[in-house]
């Protein structure tokens, strides 16, 4: 058996559940594979404050040869995690160093930001951390040697929720929203009410249903008129390929074109960016083209599938 169909494999064994088992048998499933993406030559900065609570932390990751005359573009990831839980940075985890490091290799300043969970905090929170975060990286752009005007934002799981929220619900009416140049929306939620029995969407949306369609971002997303790029993984619980297709379905209505989409094989709801940086390269060769249509040109593309 050759080692794409252990894994698929060993994919299916984990099954399609949102567990702490699933999760870190799906982490074991890539490890290896994903350290790959670590680089001795990537510059890496920990745990920079760009606000005041204890969650407003970011990790910086700087291209070989930055300091010249053209400062890099930034690719800023939030993390998944139910809305109650994730880090962007575990000792002794590859995760998410491996998206840092792949956005790295690129010619991007990557960025990795934890933001303020619920219960505690609930929406808008994770929205107005991201905020934050995109204006901090304008102030200190200079200092950091970065391009903090092209921005690509990117989340993952409940980090896409945020990512959407922030687009629909904060970014376009802020100074901050016109840095960005696009979005990746890696298995969100875009459609509350369809989720809202879920406790983790409760946690930080509300229990109370009548404001879930308020705090739903599609028609936001829509209205944007952002570029986006949404994924979702071949084998994600149920539910995630219905929030793909509701936000399809608002952005072709309003847009009249779909926006660049990609079905992720072989991967679940995690492993779908726990294996960044291997040589499995098909959702990167869709990631770095939607980087270089955007922001421009790179150090590669990747290899295609």
């Amino acid at each position: 058996m050759n080692e794409r169909a252990f894994r698929r494999q060993e994919l299916r064994a984990i099954g399609r559940a949102l567990t702490p088992e699933a999760v870190a048998a799906s982490e074991a499933l890539w490890a290896d594979a994903a350290l790959r993406a670590v680089r001795a030559d990537t510059k890496v900065r920990r745990d920079l404050a760009y606000g005041e609570h204890a969650r407003h932390r970011l990790d910086l990751f700087l291209p070989p040869g930055t300091g010249g005359t053209a400062p890099p573009a930034v690719f800023l990831f939030v993390h998944g995690g139910g809305f109650t839980d994730g880090d962007k940075h575990r000792a002794g985890s590859h995760l998410y160093d491996n998206v840092g490091h792949w956005a790295a290799a690129r010619g991007l300043a990557a960025v990795n930001i934890n933001y303020r969970l619920a219960p505690e905090h609930g929406w808008p929170s994770a929205a107005e951390d991201i905020a934050r975060a995109i204006d901090w990286l304008g102030a200190q752009a200079q200092a950091l040697g970065l391009d903090a005007s092209r921005i690509v934002l990117a989340g993952h799981s409940a980090g896409a929720a945020h990512v959407a929220g922030y687009i629909a619900h904060r970014g376009r009416h802020s100074a901050g929203y016109r840095r960005l140049r696009g979005a990746v929306l890696l298995s969100g939620i875009y459609d509350i009410p369809a989720m809202g029995s879920r406790p983790s969407v409760q946690a930080y949306y509300g229990g109370d249903p009548a404001h879930h369609a308020a705090r739903s971002s599609a028609d936001g997303l829509a209205e944007a008129e952002l570029p986006l790029l949404l994924t979702v993984a071949e084998e994600d619980p149920d539910g995630f390929h219905a929030q793909a297709l509701t936000l399809l379905r608002h952005i072709e209505a309003r847009r009249k074109r779909l926006p660049a989409f990609c079905l992720v094989p072989d991967h679940n709801h995690f492993t779908q960016v726990f294996h960044l940086g291997s040589d499995d390269s098909l959702l990167a060769h869709f990631l770095a083209l939607f980087l270089e249509a955007n922001l421009g040109a790179f150090t590669d593309v990747g290899a295609r599938p």
